[in-house]
């Protein structure tokens, strides 16, 4: 599976080149005009320009046309070892390659999932953040320690530009999501990227991540409800303390009448101290969001000598593990 970035790019590059060659004139990119036009996204949106929101503009019959030709003559393999034997038609693993990612087993706190791995024969409990009232966030939930095929696949959307394994990841984070069933949200929103940052890198990996979970749970997306007003140097290799300090103020909530009183899926790709999630909930609570959940793919296990999940451990994720 340590291959697993690099399979599946053919596929979807073929579909996207497809695709745009029928719906776009000379296969030029759409502008964010056009984009606009084609998505109906909620007033504000900053659309992130890549192919995957590219193809999400494309009407459906030719996405439907398109993808069921490409089938035929390149059936949908595993993501992880190209096997065909999927575990379903909405799923781009194998069931072999589902049971050796990190899922992260209970026990767990019981507010912000956080693991429990060294005491595996308790119950549910708080962490020590959690009763202390850390988070602003209510609940949160990652499915994976941020370990194995889980960290490299993050890394190599994050880094090297890999947007076609946001679908596969997205699956694993949606199918865990509705087996969580924690009554339903009212909408769904990224962590924001500073707009030179998503100028630079080109795409939001939370925002095409929140993309697919709001189509999978047929909740709203809120593309740009939640922005970020304040250029912050990245939180890889921070303190708490540091991260603290450098998101505060960073976030604006704007069109709040979007978000008064809903119940809020905030999304990002990986939890590590929480901060960033927190500050961004405290914000949409303090402009009228009823509650905030937040969701990410993965955890970052900060303790000495937890490594969690590491790849090969731990047995059906289906049955148990559930956000």
């Amino acid at each position: 599976m340590g291959g697993m970035v690099n399979q599946g790019k053919g596929r979807f590059s073929r579909l996207a080149r497809v695709i745009l060659q029928k719906a776009l004139p000379s296969g030029k990119a759409p502008t964010s005009e056009r984009l606009s036009r084609g998505c109906g996204s909620l007033p504000g949106a900053l659309l992130p320009h890549d192919a995957w929101t590219t193809l999400s503009c494309v009407p459906s019959r030719c996405r439907d046309l398109a993808g069921g030709f490409l089938d035929l003559l390149y059936p949908p393999s595993c993501i992880g070892c190209e096997s065909y034997e999927l575990v379903g038609a909405d799923m781009d693993w194998c069931e072999g390659c589902l049971n050796q990612l990190p899922w992260i087993h209970h026990p767990m706190c019981a507010a912000c999932g956080r693991p429990f791995p060294k005491s595996s024969s308790t119950a549910d409990h708080l962490c020590g953040d959690c009763i202390l009232d850390t988070f602003h966030f209510d609940f949160a939930r990652s499915p994976f320690y941020h370990a194995g095929v889980i960290r490299e696949s993050l890394h190599a959307i994050k880094f090297g530009a890999e947007i076609h394994l946001i679908r596969p990841v997205a699956q694993l984070l949606a199918k865990t999501i509705v087996e969580w069933e924690h009554g339903g949200f009212d909408l769904v929103i990224p962590v924001p990227l500073h707009p030179l940052r998503l100028r630079e890198r080109g795409f939001n990996q939370s925002a095409l991540l929140a993309r697919f979970l709001s189509k999978s749970i047929s909740a709203p997306l809120g593309l740009n409800i939640l922005k970020r007003t304040l250029w912050t140097v990245p939180q890889t290799g921070l303190s708490r303390e540091e991260r603290l300090s450098n998101v505060k103020n960073a976030f604006r909530v704007e069109h709040p009448q979007l978000s008064k009183g809903k119940r809020v899926l905030l999304v990002d790709d990986v939890f590590t101290t929480g901060t960033t999630l927190s500050e961004c909930a405290g914000i949409l609570k303090k402009s009228g969001a009823r509650e905030v959940l937040a969701v990410t793919v993965s955890r970052v296990m900060l303790e000495r000598g937890i490594q969690g999940g590491s790849q090969g451990e731990g047995g059906g994720p289906l049955e148990n593990s559930r956000l």
